[in-house]
């Protein structure tokens, strides 16, 4: 009897692969149940049988009583081969809006090309809950973000499966018409990104998980640490929310994870470009290259597919498998997993040499009032401002030209600032641009003068993001008759087309100063 080819046990460097060899070997003349937990299908995470006898070589082989039948080696039997299909790459899930009373949920809309989204008959697409308690979710295509992911919310009520209604053409490549929600059972999700974990992901030693499930769980496992955050009524039906951690490399954690459909592990499964020069944001790689080279990571037996399909060709590699892609498809999907798809992006073709757009952060105060940006001499409500920005990237908080504290930006993430103070300077940075910035001083009339010399000075150290300045200002200087250091100045920026945001500010109060004595 062919024996499965994918089969694991336990050891102290984690999930480790094992033939059928090795256990006759351990184990002579015996079988052993699949209930005894040792051997588990790399493919599908699922505990297996060894057999062994007189007549019967060694051979692993699955369970009657198998939660799941869809192990692609009972579907293509041991050693076969299996492709991945684009309705296979679920949507991203995330938990939000966490409070010591609730929770909510949003579905990630990987981007699509405009002009498909142009093409298509229906205006919106629909979003239908398994849960019968729930009313379907309705959207525009023009919600939609431009090449990036769209996230909407899905109510507060976990629900077993999601439909996406949309069209044929998007399901075939983008949007897969069911995406798998949330068990009752249990799910596990990622506490930086929200993000809910699919069957057989990865999770790792010291990383912080949010388990959502129906039975509450007990801190009583070896090497997981289990903190109880609330426990919420829903539609008659009590679900606990918990913060887990595997603090440690262990069996009894292992199996812990396992229970819920994932994988503790060192090395978790991922996908990282090399080359050539790209712009990535979730789910989506550009570049304007024929050629792509990835690094592809991950403990176990993982298969890598495109879709549509591409030419591949693998190289040697200590970290990894280190794979070039021949992109066919101005949008090339790559794929990795095991049993399943567990990771996924796009390879978007397109030139990058134009200049990029400045990515939108959005700065509000406790009203949800857009905060402006410059020199600024009234402080938001509360001492108080909230930034959300669509990439990762970087808080920088400054007092006289000292950083007294940098705080890392999460993508589509908001972040609550609530020590906005006199004599702080607030910084954006997306990667090493300053998107956004912000100093708040008291008003003081005195900081005007009449000096040329001075107010020269004053502008020549502004601070503050360049930003553009119109040719009109040119009227203004016929009030700089007796300021010719200034005059300069201002004449030299705008022909130059910009101006240093502090520096515009400055200014114009200097000019409605001369007005005001003329």
């Amino acid at each position: 009897m062919a024996s499965l080819t994918h089969v694991c046990v336990w050891s102290s460097k984690g999930w480790t692969h094992i033939t059928p060899e090795e256990v006759a070997r351990s184990h002579p003349g015996g079988s052993v149940s699949a209930r005894s937990g040792l051997f588990m299908c790399e493919l599908c995470g699922q505990y297996v049988r060894f057999v062994d006898g007189d007549i019967q070589t060694p051979h692993f082989r699955h369970s009657a009583y198998e939660e799941s039948k869809n192990c692609p080696e009972r579907t293509f039997g041991p050693g076969g081969n299996y492709t991945y299909v684009a309705g296979e790459h679920e949507l991203p899930i995330r938990i939000v809006n966490i409070t010591s009373t609730g929770f909510s949920f949003e579905l990630g809309l990987v981007a699509v090309p405009r002009e498909l989204l142009k093409k298509q008959m229906r205006k919106e697409l629909t979003i239908v809950p398994s849960n019968k308690l729930m009313t379907p979710f309705v959207y525009s295509y023009e919600r939609l973000n431009r090449d990036v992911l769209t996230y909407v919310p899905i109510g507060d009520c976990p629900s077993e499966k999601y439909t996406v209604i949309s069209s044929d053409e998007i399901e075939r490549t983008y949007w897969p018409h069911v995406t798998n929600g949330v068990r009752e059972s249990g799910a596990i999700f990622d506490a930086e990104s929200g993000k809910l974990l699919l069957d057989d992901a990865d999770v790792i030693v010291g990383k912080e998980y949010y388990l959502l499930s129906r039975v509450r769980p007990y801190n009583i496992y070896n090497g997981v640490s289990i903190r109880q955050l609330l426990k919420r009524n829903i539609s008659w039906s009590t679900w606990y929310l918990s913060q887990v951690t595997a603090t440690d490399l262990t069996e009894s954690a292992a199996k812990f994870f396992l229970t819920y459909h994932c994988r503790l592990t060192s090395q978790p499964i991922s996908i990282q470009p090399i080359w050539p020069v790209y712009v990535q944001s979730p789910y989506v790689i550009q570049n304007s290259g024929e050629t792509t080279w990835l690094l592809i990571q991950g403990q176990g037996e993982t298969t890598t597919k495109t879709y549509p399909a591409a030419t591949m060709l693998y190289y040697p590699s200590d970290g990894g498998k280190v794979c070039s892609i021949e992109g066919n498809e101005r949008q090339q999907l790559i794929s990795t997993g095991r049993a399943k798809v567990l990771e996924y992006t796009y390879l978007w073709k397109k030139p990058l040499n134009e200049r990029a757009e400045q990515p939108r952060v959005t700065i509000s105060d406790v009203n949800g009032n857009p905060v402006p940006s410059g020199l600024q001499n009234i402080i938001p409500q509360n001492h108080i401002i909230r930034v959300i920005a669509p990439f990762d990237g970087t808080i920088r908080l400054e007092k006289n030209g000292f950083v007294i504290e940098q705080i890392s930006l999460k993508a589509e993430i908001s972040i609550e600032l609530d020590a906005i103070q006199y004599g702080v300077r607030v910084l954006i940075l997306q990667g090493l641009d300053i998107v956004w910035s912000a100093e708040y001083k008291k008003e003081n009339s005195e900081v005007l003068s009449s000096d040329d010399t001075v107010n020269f000075q004053n502008l020549v150290h502004a601070h503050g993001r360049k930003i553009p300045v119109s040719h009109t200002l040119g009227a203004t200087i016929i009030l700089l008759k007796n300021y010719p250091k200034t005059r300069k100045w201002i004449s030299e920026k705008i022909r130059s087309g910009y101006m240093e945001e502090d520096a515009l500010a400055y200014y114009k109060n200097f000019i409605v100063m001369l007005k005001s004595k003329r």
